[in-house]
């Protein structure tokens, strides 16, 4: 009698999971974990490395300049890149290393397909991008992408794919919390990056900066130094790039300051100062890259927050005041950013 009653359990506890399944994912397997579950530090890895490491890498590659018929191209038939191609090649060894985690679900019976309308518009962006690869009269350019870009095809699809895993992969907030851990500290270790040159120290032209950027063929007669004053650009190349890397970070940052400072626990108090530090760090760089743009980007996210937190902003008035009087000071201390802040005033009201 008992052992009827354990099996009938056994088989309630698997019809309810099955249940659960069906209303959250539209394909499963037998040993899908549910919403809420841990998905595990090796299924997390190619997706922390596609949204962190990949920042930081920066290496010296020589290749043949794929665009030299052109009448317009002047820069000869070689050419060399620091920052764009590594980024390259790391996105497509970590879109591997995703579907290789993705073979090992499926082995293992616990890949699935979460329930969500992101389908559409990515299988449109894909469906988009392989027509314009196919009607392309440059294949190689459209494959590869431009000289310094690199953002053909290849790499556009590997950005889809890996958006797919993520949302299939990232299911509960330790995933959630990894994600974001992993991110602030990679952002904290190029905004150091940044303060080196806001203060016109080039790290790539140092002998350490060298050896781990440049292969010894080339170390004695490579120069990459680059003539953008003392504009932040950290390993991204464009200051433009890296505005829009930080109206990411710094909202997240922000986040994690309220966060903190709304707990009583005192262990808490740690995390306070390091985020405020963050953002502290984060902002010096915004400005230190003397992009309009970035600003421009943080304000609407200011109003899409107004809008999103409402009453609850209330909360948190002494956290906001502290963090626009962090903001102004910051800006304020960065060479350069007061006049261009100023002119590109003048440019938007229409005065000279």
């Amino acid at each position: 009698m008992s052992e009827q009653k354990s099996t009938r359990r056994w088989e309630n506890t698997r019809d309810k999971k099955h249940q659960q399944l069906k209303n959250e994912y539209w394909i499963s397997m037998d040993k899908t974990p549910l919403l809420g579950t841990d998905m595990g530090l090796g299924n997390m890895l190619p997706a922390m490395f596609f949204t962190a490491v990949i920042m930081i890498l920066v290496r010296l590659h020589v290749y043949t300049n794929n665009m030299d018929t052109f009448v317009w191209e002047f820069r000869g038939d070689t050419l060399t890149d620091m920052f764009n191609w590594i980024k390259m090649s790391g996105i497509m060894f970590c879109t591997l290393w995703a579907l290789g985690c993705v073979v090992y679900r499926l082995v293992k019976e616990t890949m699935a397909i979460r329930k969500t309308l992101f389908y559409i518009p990515v299988g449109v962006y894909l469906l988009m991008v392989l027509m314009s690869f196919l009607f392309s009269d440059y294949k190689q350019i459209a494959l590869w992408g431009a000289p310094n870009r690199f953002e053909g095809t290849l790499t556009l699809v590997a950005y889809m794919l890996m958006f797919l895993y993520i949302i299939n992969t990232v299911n509960s907030e330790r995933n959630v919390k990894q994600m974001l851990y992993c991110v602030s500290g990679v952002a904290a270790f190029l905004g150091v990056i940044g303060i080196t040159q806001i203060l016109g120290i080039d790290v790539f032209s140092s002998g350490v900066g060298k050896f781990l950027t440049i292969s010894s063929k080339y170390r004695d007669v490579a120069s990459i130094s680059k003539t953008l004053d003392t504009m932040v650009s950290q390993t991204l190349y464009n200051p433009n790039y890296v505005s829009f890397y930080l109206t990411l970070l710094i909202p997240i940052a922000g986040m994690f300051f309220f966060y903190f400072t709304s707990k009583t626990n005192k262990d808490k108090n740690l995390g306070k100062w390091i985020s405020l530090l963050l953002v502290t760090l984060l902002v010096l760089n915004m400005a230190g890259s003397r992009s309009s743009s970035g600003f421009l980007g943080l304000a609407v996210e200011v109003i899409v927050a107004l809008v999103i937190f409402n009453r609850k902003i209330l909360q948190w008035w002494k956290q906001i005041i502290l963090l626009i009087v962090v903001a102004v000071v910051v800006c304020l201390l960065v060479p350069g950013f007061r006049s261009e802040f100023i002119n590109t005033i003048q440019y938007v009201s229409g005065r000279d």
